[in-house]
């Protein structure tokens, strides 16, 4: 995914989910989000506070160009 979002020119910033901090900042905000958060597939993606997953470059890039 990092490659891909380089290639499209959309900035990133990775994050691992299994860090505690990061994951005790998105897992609340996937529930709200009606997520399942026992089981899901990687990468989780934050756009503009949209979570996505299994994310498109494409859908990636809607979301980055929404404020």
């Amino acid at each position: 995914m990092a490659e891909d979002l380089f290639e499209a020119g959309i900035p990133y910033q990775f994050k691992s989910i299994d860090d505690p901090g990061v994951g005790d900042e998105i897992y609340p905000r996937m529930r709200a989000a009606g997520l399942d958060t026992s089981y899901f597939l990687l990468p989780v993606i934050d756009v503009n506070g949209h979570i996505l997953l299994e994310a498109k470059v494409k859908d990636i890039a809607r979301y980055y160009e929404q404020p």
